[in-house]
């Protein structure tokens, strides 16, 4: 992994006024376009940049460098699917923590799901459907 510093930067737009970018960028970066920028240096965000196969492929797949902290919320067991607000035939997923069995779904008429947690009645899921809640297929961390 290579650590780069990214900041956001004052540059000169098409008319010679200066700004603020709304994006940051390293040096290397600003200064293709704008070699004229002057770094903002309380901006500065450091980013790990995987430099082979290996380390893409571990950053791709969300595992955790040596080091890094464990997501809040780890991939679980179990997966919500359910499709997309935007585009219905995309679907979207949202993990669960506890097994298939332990959650009941109802698609109700009018294409609203409600998904619930069998033991306790809670609900997880109320919204567009149809809903289904599956064995997680991904590898785990």
């Amino acid at each position: 992994m290579k650590s780069v510093d990214y900041y956001r930067w004052r540059v000169k737009n098409h008319l010679g006024k200066w700004f603020t970018t709304r994006h940051e960028a390293s040096e290397e970066q600003i200064r293709k376009e704008h070699p004229e920028a002057v770094r903002i240096d309380h901006t500065k965000v450091t980013r790990q940049i995987p430099e082979t196969t290996a380390e893409m492929n571990q950053r791709m797949y969300m595992r955790p460098f040596e080091g890094a902290q464990q997501p809040e919320h780890p991939v679980g067991p179990t997966l919500l699917r359910f499709p997309f607000w935007a585009n219905p035939t995309v679907l979207d997923e949202r993990p669960l923590t506890l097994p298939t069995e332990a959650y009941s779904v109802q698609n109700q008429e009018g294409g609203r799901s409600i998904v619930k947690v069998r033991a306790t009645g809670e609900v997880v899921f109320d919204g567009a459907g149809p809903a289904q809640v599956i064995d997680n297929p991904y590898p785990p961390f």
